[in-house]
């Protein structure tokens, strides 16, 4: 788990892996749900060298008790442009739903 800062101004913090721990580059800006890629840090090719590749998914943790002046702080970084999310449904969900829309309805075999 990656705290706020760490996702937002990025930071290099160790995950465990199958042979111990390694470091891990969290680039500033990093969204919770994203999946990072650690190159040869997964299992052994069978029958071959190598070892394949570690996913990790970044999930950034939401305090849910604040001091007074954790909140203060945070309601002043709240009044940026850029700390609000956009309004509407990312690009990917928009496009899938739309497509959705526009498909048939299924016909009716309850006969």
């Amino acid at each position: 788990m990656v705290s706020f800062p760490e996702a937002a101004l990025g930071a290099d913090i160790e995950v465990p892996t199958l042979t111990g721990r390694a470091k891990l580059k969290i680039e500033p800006g990093t969204q919770s749900g994203r999946v990072l890629r650690m190159r040869d840090k997964g299992i052994p090719h069978l029958n071959t060298f190598g070892r394949g590749d570690q996913l990790v998914r970044v999930n950034v943790h939401v305090p849910t008790a604040l001091s007074a002046q954790e909140r203060q702080l945070l309601k002043q970084l709240a009044e940026h442009d850029n700390i609000t999310p956009p309004t509407g449904a990312p690009p990917r969900v928009k496009a899938k739903t739309d497509t959705a829309a526009q498909r048939k309805p299924a016909p009716d075999r309850t006969r």
